[in-house]
């Protein structure tokens, strides 16, 4: 059985030095922050974000 777990782990480095590319797109898009991520940061802000969008949308009609 010790053998297996051995086997085992060999195949997850196997697929772990395989899978190396997704893991630099993933730190590319945290890079590319907007604006709006960098100010809404609770529910509270996202609530009162949206009030304000939708009382703008609805002057505009």
């Amino acid at each position: 059985m010790n053998q297996h777990i051995q086997n085992k782990i060999q195949d997850l480095k196997k697929a772990a030095a395989v899978s190396n590319s997704p893991s630099t797109s993933a730190s590319r898009s945290t890079r590319n922050q907007d604006s709006l991520g960098q100010v809404i940061r609770t529910k509270n802000d996202a609530e009162q974000f949206m009030s304000e969008i939708n009382a703008i949308s609805k002057r505009s009609k």
